[in-house]
């Protein structure tokens, strides 16, 4: 399915690469999302990237609809001819109880589990490819284990 493209006021088009949240449309969004970035125009602000949506915010004093359009199909058109990116391996340490994490007991016991039980479910999953079948991440929050998740059979 090819990418829709939708204005958002003056100032901002939204790049909405369809309604379900997929690794391969996510995948799809961030190799566009490095093409436009790496052929830059002037004009461009912003570039946001969601699930399923990229969002480009640029100056309407410096560039057109029409002129904005015409670029992202142009470099949506390498997007099928590029290989998507490859994920990279972040790791991320963590600490557990004490000052690091004064909720820890609490959590156990509001889920019925051990210390050593909770901690491993929190970490026994690679965030994104090792074991994408159960849990895939697109999106980060702020909290630990905020990330948002799509296909998790196993979300508690």
């Amino acid at each position: 399915m090819k990418p829709k493209l939708l204005p958002l006021g003056d100032s901002a088009l939204l790049i909405q690469f369809g309604t379900e949240i997929d690794l391969e449309t996510n995948q799809r969004l961030h190799t566009l999302d490095a093409l436009l970035r790496a052929e830059l125009i002037p004009g461009i602000i912003e570039m946001v990237p969601a699930y399923a949506t990229l969002l480009v915010h640029y100056d309407p004093f410096v560039l057109t609809y029409a002129k904005i359009s015409d670029w992202i199909n142009a470099e949506m058109e390498r997007v099928e001819s590029s290989a998507s990116r490859k994920p990279r391996r972040i790791e991320v340490p963590v600490q557990y109880g004490g000052a690091s994490g004064p909720d820890l007991e609490w959590v156990a016991a509001h889920h019925h589990l051990s210390i050593a039980d909770t901690i491993h479910l929190h970490t026994r999953l690679s965030l994104h490819g090792q074991i994408a079948s159960v849990i895939d991440h697109a999106a980060f929050g702020f909290a630990a284990q905020a990330g948002a998740c799509w296909k998790r059979r196993d979300c508690r």
